[in-house]
């Protein structure tokens, strides 16, 4: 069975790069500390389904990590990395160790911003595993996954107005969408297929970059949940349909 990647990349010492607020009056530290865990969490809930729970790597990409956070994460993780590296050149070093990978294996680049349900991992998984079923015509395309279902998505005429299709899984539903952040799932082969442009986007860390020369060719297929597996903690972005701070608490 394929083995996944999760490369988890994390910054505790600056609040928001793009000066938006965290949810529920939490700090940046706070905000990786309950996202962390439930993203550990998602990872257990899965040996109630896969025999031991899915097979994994977890790699850890840190920007000026303290010794204490060190010691924190390192009981999950495989391997981590710590440098003072700012926004570019830690997404870089998320896709130079992406490069080392077996191309058979998926990769799961994960921001340090994002809460997972329960169920994220699992519903993930089973869709990847269970793709040819459930892609059908877009089995052969380059399969990525968004995890989060924005609130944008459903007022911004460009996501009417776009072609996009509704695929459904034993868990949950699955819209088409054409734009991520720096937090998707795929193969990674097909990581690799595209590297150049997500190298190249990592400079000024322009996830539009990617999203436009990726996900809208003809051969790729980019999908996001519904209802969401994960929120992206800003107060502007808080996915519909699911009590986050009940999931929180």
């Amino acid at each position: 069975m394929n083995k996944l990647n999760i490369i988890f990349r994390t910054c505790d010492v600056v609040d928001s790069i793009h000066g938006t607020n965290r949810p529920f009056g939490l700090t940046k530290k706070q905000v990786v500390d309950v996202c962390f865990e439930s993203l550990i969490n998602s990872l257990n809930k899965t040996k109630g389904t896969y025999i031991g729970g899915i097979k994994h790597n977890f790699y850890i990409i840190g920007d000026k990590l303290s010794e204490e956070r060190i010691e924190y994460l390192k009981p999950h993780a495989t391997k981590i990395y710590n440098a003072d590296l700012g926004n570019a050149k830690s997404i870089t070093e998320t896709f130079n160790l992406a490069s080392t990978l077996n191309d058979d294996d998926w990769v799961y680049f994960c921001e340090d911003d994002y809460l997972h349900t329960p169920e994220a991992m699992t519903y993930l998984y089973e869709l990847l595993i269970n793709s040819e079923q459930y892609l059908k015509d877009f089995k052969n395309k380059d399969l990525f996954i968004h995890p989060a279902d924005y609130p944008d998505r459903y007022d911004r005429s460009e996501d009417f107005y776009n072609k996009w299709h509704l695929i459904i899984s034993k868990g949950c539903h699955w819209r088409q969408i054409y734009n991520t952040t720096y937090t998707f799932l795929c193969s990674v082969k097909s990581f690799k297929k595209y590297r150049d442009i997500f190298m190249k986007s990592a400079v000024n860390w322009n996830d539009g970059l990617f999203s436009e020369h990726v996900y809208k060719r003809d051969d790729v297929l980019c999908v996001s949940p519904m209802p969401s597996l994960a929120c992206h903690m800003h107060e502007v972005a808080m996915s519909p349909l699911v009590d986050w701070k009940k999931l929180i608490e």
